[in-house]
């Protein structure tokens, strides 16, 4: 193992300064995990992503409390999971756009299942190129009365960026991003400026506000967070957000469906937690873990929502909510409700690396019309 160590202290140190999070290093579940979207690496070539509209990373599952078990196998039989399927898996029980989903009995009994059995969810979504190109900002020193506005200055910068992505990705290329050269800085916030200068969507105000950062950032000579960083690479891996959730809870247990890139990762890195290493995570093939196998179902279901509603304005998500049949609108009403109950039990069970806009968007498609 390597010399490096990444401890607990410092994620649960920032969930309490930023998100006013206390006492999760008490809390002790078990959490169980599936994934989606995981690239392996995010990075553009010769002007071009490797993935191009690339949806949400989602990790998350389920979370019960320690000591008890999952079995699953009378569910099964409920859903008349077919034999020759030897787990439960989300392309078992529904498939086809959102529209479609929601018509599956199946997924509706599962979602109850979750429910009457007091089964939380939880979940992590990550946007890659937003998570990419954030760092712009970060390398930023923000004025003291723009701190409280940092989040919607980087939603500004996203959605200047995203507007016209591939004409953003040549143009990072032509720099090398993340690895600008010094003597280009300048220039790199300048452009970046004019895109965003271009772009005329938005509150006012808050683009004013990027403007007058961004001709901070031309002013510094260095941008700490885009220089000697991998060129053309936005996310280089995905495994420091299955340790962010590790390191967040570090008195729960953490089992993960078996990613050998990202246990290697882990691994070689290491966790600890007061001076003691973390062993808190094992990664098991999800044949062999009813809790795993939820998982796969909960973020597959999760996945289809967001990138659905990412992809659609509110008024279009109150149409769509509004020509939906009470089955379809249960199923929607339990994910909700999932969600709240689980949030309500601790909020640290949903973790955003998202742009702002995108926080909220699903609350069109969960309202209950009157």
């Amino acid at each position: 193992m390597e010399n490096i160590s990444m401890a607990a202290e410092e994620t649960l140190r920032c969930r309490e300064i930023i998100d006013g999070l206390a006492g999760l290093q008490d809390i002790s579940r078990n959490f169980y995990y599936d994934e989606t979207n995981n690239y392996r690496k995010f990075h553009f070539k010769s002007g071009r992503l490797n993935i191009e509209d690339a949806g949400e990373f989602l990790l998350g599952g389920i979370v019960v409390d320690q000591g008890r078990s999952i079995d699953i196998s009378q569910l099964k039989n409920e859903i008349r999971l077919d034999k020759s399927a030897n787990e439960l898996k989300f392309k078992h029980v529904a498939k086809g756009g959102l529209s479609d989903i929601l018509k599956s009995r199946k997924i509706r009994t599962i979602l109850e299942f979750l429910k009457s059995e007091y089964i939380d969810i939880h979940f992590q979504r990550v946007d890659s190129f937003y998570w990419g190109i954030v760092d712009i900002v970060e390398s930023i020193d923000l004025p003291r009365d723009l701190i409280l506005l940092h989040l919607d200055i980087k939603d500004c910068l996203y959605c200047a960026l995203a507007s016209d992505i591939e004409k953003v990705v040549s143009m990072l290329y032509v720099y090398n991003y993340p690895d600008i050269d010094t003597s280009k800085i300048r220039r790199f916030y300048e452009e970046i400026s004019s895109i965003v200068r271009a772009a005329h969507d938005g509150n006012g105000y808050i683009r004013e506000a990027l403007l007058y950062v961004l001709e901070i950032g031309s002013n510094q000579g260095e941008a700490v967070f885009i220089q000697a960083e991998e060129r053309s690479v936005l996310v280089d891996d995905y495994s420091g957000f299955y340790r962010d959730r590790i390191l967040t809870f570090p008195a729960s247990n953490h089992f993960i469906d078996t990613e050998e890139e990202v246990k290697t990762s882990l691994d070689q890195i290491g966790n600890s937690f007061k001076g003691i290493a973390l062993s808190n995570y094992r990664f098991v093939h999800s044949h062999e873990s009813d809790g795993i196998q939820l998982s796969d179902v909960v973020i597959g279901l999760v996945s289809k929502i967001v990138n659905f509603c990412n992809q659609r304005t509110e008024s279009e998500l109150i149409s769509f909510r509004r020509n939906l049949g009470s089955s379809e609108c249960r199923i929607l009403d339990l994910v909700e409700e999932l969600i709240t109950r689980s949030d309500n039990r601790c909020r640290a069970y949903f973790h955003n690396v998202i742009p702002l806009s995108h926080m909220g968007i699903y609350g069109s498609l969960f309202q209950k019309l009157r």
